[in-house]
């Protein structure tokens, strides 16, 4: 199925906006899983929304750009969307390091809509960082195919991603967590693995392995190809094995896409480390985003997870 864009209505009442954000949400999660589909347009950013952050690059090994949101810990602001908002004076509640997030944005659309995990997880005493994909939002241009499912050249984003934030003085760089959901899960399975500064991570609708996602696919009359350099030693299932990290696996229980069978069979029962999996009743890919409460609950679950390992 293909992605239609969305037009989004402008609503003042905060509340009303927020209800059509996670709908927004929705119809991109359903209508555009494992499907690369970039879009450099930011229908909104966080001032609209009165949200604390900082915007810059982190420069990837290969010379692109990669466009940054960083939220600090901050209060929550129940502001009103505000259409032409001025962006607030960048500030911190205090002169603390903290724990950080880094959350890896969809593989539909870009960034924005990814503040809503700021907004949550910043009153509980984090730091957010969110970003683009090259070819993505405010990144530099990149030639993506539409029909693949991911790049090898995300590795490098995420990997300049976490090299910046580690330069911030807001940052315990001893306390650095980082989730994906859907292609972001697997993406950034591999980059936890390897790198040490990583401390936890948190994987929604984790593939074990990327062929019978394509295999869903084509079955469903929708060609979807991998990148020949995506090699299978960095599927998950061939990954898992070798982490001794904290793991959280979140999967709905009605997924046929990453079905919870093969999330535990091939990925969860591999970790050596400690870890904990979420099969979430009655639901199938997409489970966060189907309204605002389990938007809310999926997100508070992951807070539960790294307040065990990031604090």
């Amino acid at each position: 199925m293909r992605y239609a864009p969305f037009k989004l209505r402008i609503d003042n009442n905060y509340d009303n906006m927020k209800s059509l954000l996670i709908f927004t949400i929705i119809l991109i999660s359903m209508q555009s899983v494992y499907a690369l589909k970039p879009v450099k347009k930011y229908d909104f950013k966080p001032e609209n929304f009165g949200m604390i952050y900082k915007e810059f690059k982190a420069i990837t090994s290969d010379k692109y750009k990669i466009n940054v949101w960083f939220f600090p810990a901050q209060d929550s602001v129940p502001l009103k969307y505000v259409k032409h908002a001025s962006k607030r004076v960048y500030k911190t509640s205090d002169n603390k390091k903290r724990p950080t997030i880094i959350v890896c944005p969809p593989d539909a659309d870009n960034m924005a809509r990814m503040f809503q995990y700021a907004d949550i997880m910043c009153p509980k005493g984090y730091n957010v960082v969110t970003f683009d994909w090259r070819g993505f939002g405010g990144s530099d241009k990149w030639p993506i195919n539409k029909d693949y499912l991911c790049y090898t050249e995300f590795f490098k984003d995420i990997d300049a991603v976490v090299d910046k934030t580690k330069l911030l003085e807001e940052v315990d760089t001893a306390k650095i967590g980082i989730c994906g959901y859907s292609m972001p899960a697997f993406q950034s399975f591999p980059v936890f693995q390897r790198r040490s500064d990583l401390k936890c991570y948190v994987g929604g609708a984790l593939s074990a392995d990327l062929d019978t996602i394509v295999g869903y696919w084509v079955k469903h009359g929708r060609p979807t190809f991998i990148p020949k350099d995506y090699t299978k030693d960095l599927y998950p299932m061939n990954v898992a094995e070798k982490i001794t990290k904290p793991c959280l696996l979140i999967v709905g229980e009605l997924d046929e896409i990453t079905p919870a069978k093969m999330v535990v069979q091939d990925i969860y029962n591999k970790l050596k480390g400690e870890k904990e999996i979420w099969i979430i009743k009655g639901v199938g890919h997409g489970a966060q985003w189907y309204n605002k409460d389990s938007f809310h609950n999926y997100v508070n679950r992951m807070v539960v997870f790294y307040d065990k390992y990031l604090k």
